[in-house]
């Protein structure tokens, strides 16, 4: 018997639309998941904000996405809509067999979904927010009323409750080009935050004496003001490319030599790695978070001791200094991990069989 066609609620944050046009991990993933299940068939709705482009049904009480600077978050206007369009699939859950909601800027769809229903909740965490839980861990003890789905193995570990899977996220591996012969500057795709690293990428770029193409959204703030814009003057290698287009993006990221990644904190995922490995394009990064995860060391990557400067110099190093052939093995070996583990089928086959065994775990119940 076939499995049955759903009607699924995808309930997104209204911060940024979907699919993102610069920078946005999670609003991708939503995209992906939303079309992909609309392709195989189901009845999707998708809760985002009205700028959204989707092949599921679209519900939206904003008509375009807040924008997540801090001005936009604190405006009164857009966080009322932001937690209208959170709760919408509860005042309309009769339409529904199943509501997912998406974890990213902060954890109010997670108590949203622990509203009793009927209708039963996925809730994906995308992200997580480091130094608040000895506050509201009490919020979070009791057995969740969700099924709650982490991104990776590391994820896990950051909140106080049991996971009902781990589903690693995926791109469509379609819609990037391989490149086989790149040029010989380093990459690096972020936030301008301390915890993204973007200055420890310059230092290094100055070290190794190495063209360093940084791209990511401009921010106003202490760290970006006071920390990169001065190194970004005094280096002779960093050059800062703004945000820039999907497409933008991976064309500069496959020409790369190397894909420069050094966090500085235990990150969920890092969908910049398996898009840089889709390119071909190896990625040396610190230790942290799921980089264990997506990274097999010496395979698609370098992982260097957390913290380890000297230790990045030499992962960095040693990729220039790797033969033609054995390079260009390694790029391969990026792009084929990428095929086995990051695509968007596996991670939307994963989904799809979530949901089944959750509607018919449900009906066994009733």
């Amino acid at each position: 018997m076939a499995d049955k066609k759903l009607k699924i609620a995808q309930v997104a944050p209204t911060w940024v639309k979907v699919p993102p046009e610069k920078y946005g991990g999670a609003e991708l993933i939503i995209s992906h998941l939303a079309d992909s299940l609309t392709d195989r068939g189901h009845d999707v709705t998708l809760f985002a904000s009205g700028d959204s482009k989707t092949k599921a049904s679209l519900d939206s009480c904003i008509n375009i996405a807040g924008g997540i600077g801090d001005n936009a978050l604190t405006d009164f206007n857009k966080r009322m809509r932001y937690y209208y369009t959170t709760i919408s699939p509860l005042i309309q859950k009769q339409k529904f067999d199943l509501i997912h909601w998406h974890i990213s800027y902060d954890l109010l769809p997670y108590f949203v979904a622990q509203i009793p229903s009927e209708v039963p909740s996925v809730v994906t965490f995308h992200n997580y927010y480091e130094g608040i839980y000895g506050h509201i861990n009490d919020l979070l003890e009791s057995k969740p009323r969700s099924y709650n789905v982490a991104i990776s193995k590391s994820l896990t570990k950051q909140f106080p409750f049991e996971f009902a899977k781990i589903i690693y996220n995926g791109i469509d591996i379609d819609k990037v080009d391989f490149v086989e012969k790149p040029k010989e500057y380093m990459a690096w795709v972020g936030r301008f935050k301390e915890l993204k690293g973007p200055d420890i990428a310059i230092k290094a770029a100055d070290k190794l004496q190495k063209d360093l193409c940084l791209m990511a959204e401009p921010r106003e703030n202490d760290f970006y003001n006071k920390v990169i814009v001065p190194l970004l003057d005094q280096s002779k290698f960093a050059k800062y490319e703004g945000a820039v287009s999907q497409n933008r993006r991976n064309k500069i990221v496959g020409n790369a030599k190397l894909f420069i990644n050094p966090i500085r904190w235990e990150e969920p995922f890092g969908l910049v790695v398996p898009e840089a490995n889709a390119c071909g394009t190896p990625v040396i990064a610190y230790e942290r978070g799921a980089m264990s995860e997506i990274i097999e060391d010496g395979k698609n990557g370098l992982l260097v001791k957390p913290d380890d400067f000297e230790g990045l110099l030499r992962a960095a190093e040693k990729i220039y200094q790797m033969s033609d052939q054995d390079y260009l093995q390694m790029r391969r070996d990026c792009r084929q991990l990428v095929g086995q583990k990051f695509t968007t089928k596996k991670m939307v086959d994963e989904y799809e069989k979530l949901y089944q065994k959750i509607i018919a775990d449900k009906k066994q119940i009733s």
